[in-house]
């Protein structure tokens, strides 16, 4: 199998994935949760996390798989196909679940759901019985298990969708990895993290920080391209990227490695830090921290898309730099008039703003 990367990072190339690799990583996807039938495919199948767990692992287990051709259909499949799994990146994630407030909230029933959450809670177990539609009303009936990954997921998520008795559980992969790395269980969810490193992979960090991944999931190289397949390897680890580290077989990642803001005085870090804490901030949609040269020093800016309200930003934005060290606090922000510019995996394309 040729896989291509989503080039964000740099230039395209096209990945080396054997069958061995393939089905390897499938069989360890499979371990992790439970799945029952039927899936919705709602990813891009030319992406290996959209085709390999999104359609393989199903098909693998002997699950129906239904596919969603388009985000504009989605409403109308959850319907039709009543899905049990599906797997999405974190920005659709939250449209689901603002869409069950929202249409709560339309329907006059947002009182009764936020009730009938808290008596969930206080009994300790879920028993909301508003599956019977999703977007044309709350929440479907089968649904119980949501994938993610992609991108950082907000834990705020992760725990709305626990008190409506749907887990939604992140992940961690790379195209170069067949390219499930680690992901969370339904039973030991740490919303925090990325998930337990899944069977037959090894995960370690390098002493800058970066994630090491080993295994038989891992490629054999990019096509016809040595000298890129020779930096990314060492002794047979791939080198992801990515900073992070490991805590009792749990991985926890911080930013990638070729976003570090790296200041005059020496001092470095990842902007991601600081756009999680403002991706907490209810009008804010998205954002990028930037790092720009003012004659002898850096300035750290925040570029900032959000959905029409930003009342009270400046005091947010010192509230956050209070929580910060000295030198990654905001030293000004800019407020975008559109969405920024993104892969098919929705991911946003850095060097489009740097």
């Amino acid at each position: 199998m040729l896989a291509f990367t989503s080039g964000t990072t740099g230039n395209i190339k096209g990945v080396m994935l054997s069958q061995y690799n393939i089905v390897s990583n499938l069989r360890a996807a499979i371990q992790n949760n439970h799945l029952k039938t039927p899936t919705l495919q709602v990813l891009p199948m030319n992406h290996t996390y959209g085709f390999n767990p999104g359609v393989l692992t199903p098909l693998y287990n002997g699950n129906t798989v239904c596919i969603n051709m388009s985000l504009k259909e989605l409403a109308k499949d959850f319907k039709f196909y009543d899905p049990y799994y599906i797997g999405v990146v974190p920005m659709v994630a939250e449209g689901i679940y603002n869409n069950i407030l929202r249409e709560a909230k339309r329907r006059g029933k947002e009182k009764l759901l936020r009730r009938m959450i808290a008596l969930s809670n206080a009994l300790r177990c879920v028993k909301i019985d508003l599956r019977r539609l999703f977007f044309g009303g709350l929440i479907n009936r089968r649904l119980r298990l949501i994938s993610c990954g992609g991108a950082p997921l907000d834990p705020f998520y992760a725990e709305r969708f626990e008190e409506l008795g749907i887990k939604l559980l992140n992940g961690y992969g790379l195209t170069e990895c067949s390219p499930l790395v680690s992901v969370n269980r339904a039973a030991d969810n740490i919303p925090e993290s990325v998930g337990r490193v899944v069977y037959g992979v090894k995960v370690k960090t390098a002493p800058d920080g970066e994630i090491l991944v080993k295994g038989n999931c891992v490629m054999s190289g990019y096509y016809k391209d040595e000298a890129a397949t020779k930096e990314a390897m060492s002794d047979g680890w791939y080198k992801t990227g990515d900073l992070g580290f490991l805590e009792n077989d749990v991985l926890y990642v911080t930013g990638r490695k070729k976003n570090l803001i790296i200041l005059e005085n020496g001092k470095n870090f990842s902007p991601e830090l600081i756009e999680n804490e403002l991706m907490k901030l209810p009008y804010v949609k998205e954002c990028l921290i930037v790092a720009r040269r003012n004659k002898n020093s850096s300035l750290i800016v925040a570029r900032i898309f959000t959905d029409g309200g930003c009342g009270g930003i400046e005091e947010d934005i010192k509230r956050i730099n209070e929580s910060l060290p000295y030198y990654m606090r905001i030293d000004a922000y800019e407020l975008e008039d559109r969405e920024f510019d993104k892969t098919s995996t929705k991911k946003i394309i850095r060097s489009n703003y740097v």
